[in-house]
């Protein structure tokens, strides 16, 4: 009976331990499998993941494309328009100009003269509007050529003289020692950029001085960069409106359309011509002191200049 106790204990004790195994190794595989399912879920929820990002992603690039493709419409047909626009305008102007305004009566004179300087007033906005149609089309292009920018800074303040000593203004040139006599670039876009700046630093000036300079930043053999900045004893900008001129369409606040005029673009369009040329159209003002408009351009050296150097 001992020895039958002894024997039916270590069965019971194997039969222990068999059962602790099978439940162990169930456990295990149930582990594994839970594991097992939740890697599964967790995969199949980083893949919905990735799928919904991904088409999100399309959905944005295509609304992107579409804006896009909805911008450069617009602009192309306002480039049209304001050019067919423009056409008429020219031709308006050109017989005005012939009309000999002297042997005219007097009254007739007088609205001869406001309907040429209304004409030339729309076609500036003409011409402001198609610029601005074409940078924002992708369609404005810069030549490079030789040109002279201190000649073309003093042809600009001779243009301006008369509108500067009409309200008792002066208007000065500032060009630095070491300007290059020639440098390559646009010169008809440079010219519109600093004329456009003039015209808004003497229409905002009452009393004081429009300074136009140009001074040497950087040269080397074959390179220089030139600051070119427009300085006025004006009204000034206050500094959380300063921005907001660069915008289209926008002045530096509502009382100044009704005081000045103007239709606000002629400062973006700038600061996008001067983007074009490689640099970057800047504004320092003080309310009641002035303002200044500055930029640096690069631009290439004629061969001979470079010759000097080398």
């Amino acid at each position: 009976p001992l020895a039958w106790g002894h024997s039916a204990g270590l069965f019971s004790l194997g039969m222990f331990h068999l059962w602790a195994a099978t439940v162990v190794g169930g456990l295990v595989m149930w582990s594994r499998r839970q594991l097992m399912f939740k890697l599964h879920e967790e995969a199949e929820e980083a893949d919905t993941m990735r799928r919904l990002a991904t088409e999100q992603a399309q959905t944005l690039e295509r609304a992107r494309d579409a804006a896009l493709a909805s911008a450069q419409a617009k602009g192309q047909f306002l480039a049209n328009v304001s050019h067919e626009v423009r056409t008429p305008l020219n031709g308006i102007l050109g017989l005005l100009q012939l009309i000999d305004v002297k042997a005219l009566p007097e009254r007739q004179m007088d609205y001869l003269q406001e309907v040429h300087k209304s004409a030339r007033s729309l076609l500036t906005i003409v011409n402001d509007l198609l610029d601005l149609s074409k940078v924002e089309a992708g369609e404005m292009r810069l030549e490079s050529v030789p040109f002279d920018v201190a000649a073309m800074l003093e042809e600009i303040t001779f243009n301006y003289a008369s509108a500067a000593q009409a309200k008792g203004i002066e208007l000065l040139t500032d060009i630095g020692p070491d300007v290059p006599a020639e440098v390559c670039g646009d010169p008809l876009r440079l010219q519109q950029v600093i004329s456009n700046l003039v015209n808004n630093a003497l229409k905002f000036t009452k009393e004081g001085e429009v300074v136009v300079g140009v001074h040497m930043k950087a040269r080397s053999a074959m390179h220089a960069t030139l600051e070119l900045r427009v300085s006025d004893t004006g009204v000034g900008i206050a500094e959380d409106r300063r921005e907001n001129i660069f915008r289209p369409f926008a002045q530096g606040d509502a009382s100044t359309t009704r005081e000045y005029g103007g239709t606000g673009l002629g400062l973006p369009i700038c600061r996008q011509l001067v983007e074009l040329m490689g640099g970057r159209l800047e504004l320092q003002s003080e309310v009641g002191r002035g303002s200044t408009l500055f930029f640096d351009v690069r631009f290439e050296l004629e061969e001979q200049l470079s010759a000097d150097l080398e």
